[in-house]
């Protein structure tokens, strides 16, 4: 028992195989690099985005070892000066 959209798809993707101009029944050449391409794309920017995501994390984590060093300091500060405000 098959829904109608899995039919649907299934004809849609066999349609595709018996367009292709090679004649031979199955993808072409240019299909073929056309996917394998787009894989490639996909693993590259998916890569870039991974090494933008490290990056931004990198500066996140400098970024609040400057706060808490700060808030240290200020705290330190504050009890030298024998105020209670930190």
């Amino acid at each position: 028992m098959t829904t109608p959209m899995l039919t649907d798809a299934a004809h849609v993707v066999h349609g595709w195989a018996a367009a292709a101009p090679d004649g031979g029944g199955g993808f072409s050449w240019g299909t073929l690099l056309l996917f394998i391409g787009g894989a490639f794309l996909l693993a590259v920017v998916s890569g870039l985005g991974i090494l933008a995501r490290m990056r931004d994390r990198r500066h996140e984590q400098r970024r609040d070892e400057r706060l808490r060093l700060q808030r240290e300091e200020q705290a330190a500060a504050a009890v030298e000066d024998g105020s209670d405000r930190a």
